[in-house]
């Protein structure tokens, strides 16, 4: 079990109405692909690591996740950094059929793609998750796009379609826009 009480005692998860909060049992949570949190209850170090995940759980809220797609890993890296900088969780694939493997899908209120990819296309993915019925807000990112490409994916209900390289400040605020959306 996680030590909630130990959390509220160091001032780093207070409840607001200060209602008995749930008992988590936990063994095993995957925070992020390369780093894994093990038995959470062994302490206070691993458990203030993951605060803002918990008091997520606790109210009940789903965490915002931005997931990105691209088979590029130096514009995987740098647009995860770049998330992260601006403050929202960022998790990255390096291909379509990755991310509708990985189990993000239900967290994910922004996905970032580019269109052209080898096997999944940016396209062919918003498909799957429209025929899935999953509304998940994408802005689309490409290094090729061409006219036809940008209104074919803005009539398919794309967020925003943009060139690479991107605008750093244009891309959170396109974000910013879909989380809001």
């Amino acid at each position: 079990m996680i030590p909630l009480a130990a959390l509220i005692a160091t001032g780093q998860l207070i409840s607001s109405s200060r209602r008995k909060l749930p008992d988590l049992r936990v063994g095993f949570l995957d925070v992020h692909p390369r780093r894994r949190l093990w038995h959470l209850d062994q302490g206070i170090g691993c458990a203030l690591f993951c605060t803002d995940y918990l008091c997520t759980v606790v109210s009940g809220e789903k965490p915002t996740v931005i997931a990105i797609v691209d088979d590029d890993e130096l514009v995987r890296i740098a647009l995860q950094c770049l998330m992260k900088a601006a403050g929202f969780t960022a998790v990255a694939f390096a291909s379509g059929e990755e991310f509708l493997n990985s189990g993000e899908l239900e967290r994910t209120a922004c996905l970032i793609a580019d269109i052209r990819m080898p096997g999944m296309s940016g396209l062919e993915l918003q498909a799957k998750l429209s025929k899935d019925h999953h509304k998940i807000p994408v802005i689309f990112i490409t290094a090729q796009g061409d006219e036809r490409m940008r209104m074919q994916a803005l009539r398919t209900g794309a967020v925003k379609f943009l060139t690479k390289p991107l605008d750093k400040g244009i891309l959170l605020d396109s974000v910013r826009a879909a989380l809001d959306s």
